[in-house]
């Protein structure tokens, strides 16, 4: 009859006489980081779809032109298009990533622009004719 001691030492479990224990905490180990992996790119997809979703129309269009481009499966009904974009590789995501946060970007300087010149209108041309009035 073999005897087997075990101890914990910061937060490892060690088993004499068997690498059991320590192959099962590995494959737990590994376990958490790929349900971490899949968790990261579900959260990475999602957000994808809800900026794609909010995108202006003429830029959910250019998405669909580059998709087709790429060869990708597209639906549509009634209801809209569709893609499933799980299925999509890596770099065809990345891409429309990219384009996205392009459009944002873009959106928000252009918002910038428009507020500045609504502020120099203000001030010069909006009291110019204040002034002249009086």
């Amino acid at each position: 009859m073999s005897h087997t001691s075990s101890a914990v030492s910061t937060g490892t479990f060690y088993s004499a006489g068997s690498s059991t224990a320590v192959a099962s905490l590995t494959a737990m180990d590994e376990i958490q980081s790929i349900a971490q992996h899949v968790e990261t790119k579900t959260n990475y997809l999602m957000r994808l779809k809800d900026g794609i979703e909010n995108m202006p129309l003429v830029h959910q269009i250019e998405i669909l032109r580059l998709l087709h481009a790429k060869h990708t499966q597209i639906n549509e009904n009634k209801n809209g298009v569709f893609v499933n974009i799980s299925k999509l590789n890596n770099d065809l995501l990345k891409e429309l990533y990219d384009y996205m946060t392009y459009v944002i970007k873009q959106e928000k300087q252009l918002n910038e622009i428009e507020e500045q010149k609504q502020s120099l209108t203000k001030e010069f041309f909006d009291n110019k004719t204040h002034k002249d009035n009086t």
